[in-house]
């Protein structure tokens, strides 16, 4: 269901006993209770248990060892007017080959528009600088004339990274080509690490590590591979708020869980309202529920050559008596 912040702190003053039905809080009330709902979330966003929402996300694989997964990059830019166009950007985080569209408060110079998809090129590019072109390694596009406003340049695609919420974990992975399905292992550092040639190259896939960075998330592949789609079943954090009006989407079960718990964490400010017992036994049973129903149980996969003989007997069988 979709709620906001400011509907879930007010359930939970009111649960509470700090305000009275048909109160509201103060603002500096809510702004308090925003920022504990904030860290709280934060923290329990750390629990895969205590998972969003699970998603599929896939990437074409081209032969690169690892590439990044992370939402898009929108940040404020200026541009000269010359031929061609400088655009500039103090640590803008894009890569050559990216993609990115243009909006403005005011008016863009003659050159560039709204709505249009511009390619970032060679020409130009640092880490603070870039051009752009209509099309991949193409000409440069040239300003002139007036501008107004502020700009911003928003990501829609890149060669480097899969662009997707940063995921706080890969549940698990596979590998498709031609529409045939192929197991990918997701495996830890530990082992990833001990690969010793890990610039080699196969057929498929086999193995896939997550490095869990910030603000984007690392898919280490090994072996290289070419011509096929990886398949990632992420684990996606729960989304902060970043103020109390902003609509969001909640799946079952969790505005109960977080407004109960946000109750127990508010508790603490305000030592002459004791917490009702019934309170904080919803709070502890709403998260059990949701972490046993996101919680993943692995299945033990044991060779044909072990689980099944010759005679058609299965090592389950014998261990059953059966």
């Amino acid at each position: 269901m979709t709620i906001t912040a400011g509907t879930l702190i007010n359930d939970a003053l009111l649960e509470l006993g700090v305000l009275a039905e048909g109160d509201t809080p103060t603002a500096d009330m809510s702004a308090g209770a925003l920022r504990v709902l904030n860290r709280m979330l934060d923290s329990l966003s750390t629990n895969q248990s205590f998972a969003y929402y699970a998603n599929l996300v896939t990437r074409s694989l081209t032969g690169e060892s690892s590439f990044y997964i992370g939402p898009a990059i929108s940040l404020t830019f200026s541009v000269d007017l010359a031929t061609p166009a400088t655009f500039t950007c103090t640590n803008h985080g894009l890569s050559i080959g990216d993609t990115v569209t243009l909006t403005t408060t005011g008016a863009l110079p003659t050159g560039l528009s709204t709505g249009t998809t511009y390619y970032v090129i060679t020409a130009g590019f640092t880490a603070n600088t870039f051009e752009l072109s209509l099309t991949s390694e193409g000409t440069p596009v040239n300003t002139s004339v007036s501008q107004s406003g502020v700009h911003t340049f928003t990501q829609t695609s890149s060669l480097t990274k899969t662009i997707a919420p940063r995921p706080i974990g890969i549940e698990t992975a596979y590998l498709d080509r031609s529409g045939i399905h192929y197991p990918v292992r997701v495996i830890d550092n530990q082992l990833f690490d001990g690969i010793i040639y890990p610039a080699a190259s196969g057929a498929n896939t086999v193995y896939i590590y997550y490095e869990a960075q910030e603000p984007n998330g690392i898919v280490h592949c090994w072996p290289l591979a070419t011509g096929c789609t990886l398949g990632l079943r992420v684990i996606n954090q729960v989304v902060n708020f970043t103020d109390l009006t902003t609509p969001t989407t909640l799946p079952p079960g969790y505005e109960e869980c977080i407004v109960s718990n946000l109750c127990v964490r508010l508790s603490p400010f305000y030592p002459t309202i004791q917490l009702n017992p019934v309170t904080a036994r919803l709070a502890k049973t709403s998260l059990d529920l949701i972490q046993r129903r996101n919680n993943v149980v692995p299945t033990m996969s044991l060779p044909v050559a072990v689980t099944v003989n010759k005679g058609g007997f299965s090592l389950a069988n014998f261990l059953s008596g059966n």
